[in-house]
């Protein structure tokens, strides 16, 4: 574990909600633009990193969750079931929708107005407009799947 996630989990509070994006953020890849994807082909595009980071949030309290653009949300459901089956996930929405999540932190939030929460997300422009709508998001740019090296760095934070 890196110093800089282990600074980050101590400052996080518990009540925080945490929401991730799937493709590129959870997993290496896009999963519906990679031709015949199967469980064990989407294997090679997880990293151990995620999990274990995953669990040490989770360890953390806060409660976890999905948002993601996906088109194919049955199959997203079976990769997550199959490599994060550990994780608890309070809510999954995965949908396709043009350019926003809004759609989706509002059903993360079941109607409540949407306060203090981190976006995990490999799209800046995503990130960007939540922190505009919703103050009280801290989005996270993963450049990469998530892994120790996404918190080292400041310009990963509100990109």
């Amino acid at each position: 574990m890196s110093s800089h996630f282990k600074h980050f989990l101590e400052n996080l509070s518990p009540t925080r909600k945490l929401i991730f994006d799937l493709d590129k953020t959870l997993w290496n890849c896009t999963a519906e633009w990679e031709k015949n994807l199967t469980v064990e082909k989407m294997r090679n595009f997880i990293n151990p990193e995620t999990v274990d980071i995953l669990k040490k949030l989770q360890a953390n309290g806060n409660s976890m969750n999905i948002a993601s653009r996906s088109a194919i949300p049955d199959d997203c459901n079976i990769y997550i079931n199959e490599f994060f089956n550990t994780i608890k996930f309070d809510e999954i929405h995965i949908f396709p929708t043009m350019g926003t999540k809004e759609e989706h932190i509002k059903k993360v939030y079941k109607g409540e107005p949407p306060t203090d929460f981190i976006m995990f997300d490999d799209v800046k422009p995503i990130l960007r407009h939540l922190k505009h709508h919703y103050p009280g998001c801290l989005g996270i740019w993963c450049p990469a799947p998530l892994t120790y090296k996404t918190f080292e760095s400041m310009e990963n934070y509100n990109p």
